[in-house]
């Protein structure tokens, strides 16, 4: 697997950037405002042209002594906060425009914009699109390029709750199913917990180190419908909302607060699945116990509430426990 790999420093702010990102699945960048975040994106981007040092996308220097390949040349899809749509662009053109820059066939934009749910947007100008269509539209203009990698920083930023239920299975589909690989900044956990594959953490204009990733389990996908998606894990199925294909392995990011923990059946109740698990290790951290889980071939970490029920009594190595999945994202 390649890495995106960079050894970069600005003076002025005094920013110090070091590290190599895997170019497999979703890199979330996280850090606090000022951090330095979106200053690394434009400077692996190249459009900080102040910055000194270097950057390589696996076995190709994209700035070093020597070199600098402009921004337009590094073959990278972006998606900003804002949308930057072009207002007197149809929703069609602003997707085709990038893409015939470079080239791509026609086909490919029509494709992008359909895979995007975009297809009764086509004519309609930006103007007249809501917030979280916009973005889609961004997203599908970054995509149609056929770029490398993708840059995505804060997408979902200034979106009500709703816009970005409502966009996040697009975002999470577009990256799955394309293979790009995303570099994606974000001061959203939730987000994280949903998109990423490993967090990058940047304080005080340095690299922090690795966070903890996001806890996931991997699924078949074995049917589709306008609704959502029936899934497979070992042999349970339950229904999901996203989009995919028949036969899609694709994966659930689980968040503590969705999940209950019970060394009881809970029987009948509001959670999306309830799942048999093994407890193959238990670990005593700052914040408190993790339980290590094994459940239909795979292994997850869960850290124990303070409030639940299992904080007073842990069970022990070897135990069953009940796992309900109060809710979930296909991602």
């Amino acid at each position: 697997m390649a890495n995106l790999t960079f050894d970069l420093h600005l003076t002025k702010p005094d920013i110090t950037m070091t590290g190599a990102l895997p170019m497999e699945g979703v890199t979330a960048i996280m850090g606090p405002s000022g951090s330095g975040k979106t200053t690394l994106l434009s400077m692996l981007a190249g459009l900080e042209r102040r910055a000194r040092g270097t950057v390589a996308f696996g076995d190709t220097a994209w700035q070093g002594k020597r070199r600098f390949t402009a921004p337009e040349a590094r073959r990278i899809g972006m998606v900003f906060q804002d949308s930057r749509l072009f207002p007197h662009l149809t929703v069609l053109e602003n997707i085709a425009y990038g893409a015939q820059r470079r080239k791509v066939l026609p086909a490919n934009v029509h494709a992008v914009a359909d895979a995007m749910g975009l297809r009764d947007l086509l004519h309609r100008h930006p103007t007249s699109l809501s917030g979280g269509e916009g973005r889609r539209v961004a997203l599908a203009r970054a995509l149609a390029t056929a770029p490398d990698i993708l840059f995505l920083d804060e997408p979902l930023s200034g979106l009500d709750e709703a816009s970005k239920a409502r966009l996040l299975p697009y975002l999470t589909a577009a990256v799955s199913q394309s293979g790009i690989p995303a570099v994606y900044v974000t001061h959203s956990q939730l987000e994280v917990t949903q998109f990423a594959d490993r967090v990058l953490l940047i304080e005080g204009g340095r690299v922090a180190g690795w966070g903890t990733p996001p806890q996931q389990l991997l699924v078949m996908v074995e049917q589709a419908g306008p609704s959502g998606v029936t899934v497979a894990l070992g042999a349970t199925r339950f229904s999901l909302p996203g989009q995919a294909e028949p036969g899609d392995a694709r994966r659930i990011a689980l968040r503590p607060e969705n999940l209950l923990i019970s060394e009881e059946d809970p029987g009948r109740s509001g959670a999306i699945v309830t799942l048999l698990a093994e407890v193959r290790a238990i670990t005593h951290e700052p914040e408190g116990p993790v339980l290590t889980l094994g459940l239909a071939g795979q292994v997850i970490l869960m850290p124990v509430a303070a409030d639940s029920r299992l904080a007073g009594t842990l069970p022990s190595r070897g135990s069953v426990v009940w796992l309900s999945l109060m809710s979930a994202v296909l991602r």
